[in-house]
């Protein structure tokens, strides 16, 4: 799974390579000469939405962008802004599509107390994270509310597409969230995670899909309804396994 992106250099040195184009432009800064101009140029491959995928290659390739963020969080790079648009793919040489998780611009290499700052897409943030403590400052941004990004990810494609094309706005029962204001929408996911998942009926296509967002969603309504328990603090590994592997792994072939 590609995560670099290439950089090319307009300045004599030049050349093409992997790596972080905010540490590169650092870098020639302290190289450059007072007055003088950088040309940079970021190169990467074309992506497509992941939404496009038919419904068992979707599934697939969210797959591969759960266990690319699960290692770059083991890793110390934190993403923080999961939604249904930063999850794209490729195809290889072989026509096998390939899961990217795009767009770092809110990524982090530590983990800070949000204060103010409410970073991340409404519709598909955490519940915890949309509430005012978070806004106030008292919430750290963990690795269980982008695990939950992710599960938010798959339900709103099994409930809003269809073989690849998204359904017309009337049969797209989550789509209101789209325009809420934080509050109003945390209160909304909370009410859908214990109460409004069991009336949902998607796609006939995405049947199996939802089943897996179903199931991870459950895990959710027992994190949030053991929230003031010695189960709430979990570590980032029994996150990744009770939310997202244990569920995932008997649908994947």
């Amino acid at each position: 799974m590609e995560l670099g992106v290439g950089l090319v250099s307009a300045e004599p040195r030049d050349s093409v390579q992997e790596g972080n184009s905010t540490d590169a432009k650092a870098a020639s800064c302290k190289e450059s000469v007072p007055g003088s101009r950088v040309l940079w140029i970021i190169v990467s491959r074309k992506l497509q939405p992941i939404t496009e995928l038919p419904e068992k290659e979707f599934l697939r390739t969210w797959w591969e962008i759960v266990l690319c963020h699960y290692k770059l969080w083991k890793g110390g790079i934190y993403h923080r802004d999961i939604s249904e648009s930063n999850l794209m793919y490729y195809r290889n040489a072989q026509g096998v599509a390939v899961g990217v998780l795009n767009d770092y611009d809110l990524s982090s290499a530590k983990q800070v107390q949000q204060g103010s700052e409410r970073t991340g897409t409404v519709p598909f943030m955490a519940i915890e994270l949309l509430e005012q403590k978070d806004l106030e400052g008292h919430i750290t941004h963990e690795y269980r509310h982008d695990a939950e990004s992710l599960v938010w990810v798959l339900a709103w494609v099994a409930l809003h597409y269809k073989g690849g094309a998204r359904l017309p706005r009337k049969d797209r029962p989550l789509e209101v969230w789209q325009s809420l204001q934080a509050a109003e929408c945390s209160e909304k996911k909370a009410a859908f995670v214990v109460r409004g998942r069991r009336k949902i009926v998607p796609p006939p296509s995405q049947q199996e899909n939802w089943e897996v967002a179903r199931r991870c969603l459950m895990e959710l309504t027992a994190h949030y309804s053991a929230e003031h328990s010695e189960e709430f603090i979990m570590t980032v590994e029994e996150v990744f396994e009770k939310w997202l592997y244990n569920v995932v792994k008997d649908f994947l072939g």
